[in-house]
């Protein structure tokens, strides 16, 4: 297992520029599951005055409460009464930088609806003004992209920087497995892509085919299910991308055995995310 930092210098020194900036910034961090946006937001928000706070599927009361807990403390007896009240509070000291960085922002658009529409006045009366710095992430790349990056998003032409975080190029899974060679770091790309999470995972003692019997392919594997939790998470229509593979497992290559295979009423080029 290796914890090693690696890759992230571009992406860690832009988020260092917008905080040195002193003025108000919102800041967008987006990107598949365990990419690692969550270890370097960590990596950025050490030492820095504010809160950092990671959403949940839950109830909005208690996503109110915990995000109360998050800015006050563990032992605030209250509760913000709405959503607007809590954003302000984010403010604190109007003469002090401040971060406020919410994780898995996703799950509290799904579970709030409009939030983004509140974060959106708050910012445009207040916060934008302030020397507040907030940072919204999220791994469902639609919703991100839906709720604070596209032209329709609530927050379209607030943001002042975001960031796509992409999977480690090959220098990169290099760097976090030093104990594989060339040949071994080719054939994790080509298996596990870089994915700094699947990384971890590896035995360096162990060849990646020997990894992946152990982690994919072994019913009981960490990994095993990976595929089939990544799909349901991300895809609006999972039956029918599952159907699309299968189809493709079995050995139909083209789009029209493909679509008979899955039986499918709709025109395999237009399946949309």
């Amino acid at each position: 297992m290796n914890d090693l930092f690696v890759d992230r210098e571009d992406e860690l020194a832009l988020l260092e520029r917008a905080w040195a900036s002193r003025k108000a910034e919102l800041f967008v961090v987006y990107g598949r599951r365990r990419v690692g946006k969550t270890a370097l937001l960590r990596r950025f928000a050490q030492g820095k005055p504010g809160a950092y706070w990671v959403a949940a599927i839950s109830s909005e009361a208690t996503l109110r409460r915990s995000f109360t807990q998050a800015l006050e403390g563990e032992d605030a007896a209250f509760a913000y009464d709405d959503w607007r009240s809590a954003f302000l509070a984010a403010r604190g000291d109007p003469e002090s930088r401040r971060l406020l960085v919410i994780d898995e922002y996703p799950y509290l658009a799904g579970a709030v609806p409009g939030v983004g529409t509140v974060l959106q006045a708050v910012w445009d009366e207040v916060l934008e003004s302030s020397r507040l710095m907030v940072v919204l992430c999220g791994s469902h790349i639609g919703m991100m992209e839906r709720e604070a990056v596209s032209y329709r998003a609530p927050l379209f032409g607030r943001r002042t920087g975001q960031i796509r975080l992409r999977p480690l190029p090959p220098c990169g899974v290099a760097a976090m497995l030093p104990a594989y060679g060339a040949t071994a770091v080719v054939e994790t790309v080509a298996t596990l892509g870089g994915v700094p999470a699947y990384l971890r995972m590896l035995e360096q003692d162990r060849s990646i085919v020997q990894n992946l019997e152990h982690l994919a392919l072994d019913p009981n594997g960490v990994l095993h299910q990976e595929p089939v939790f990544l799909l349901r998470e991300e895809l609006h229509e999972p039956r029918s991308y599952f159907a699309l593979l299968q189809a493709i497992a079995a050995g139909n290559t083209r789009l029209n055995e493909i679509a008979q295979a899955t039986t499918s009423r709709r025109p395999i080029s237009r399946w949309r995310r």
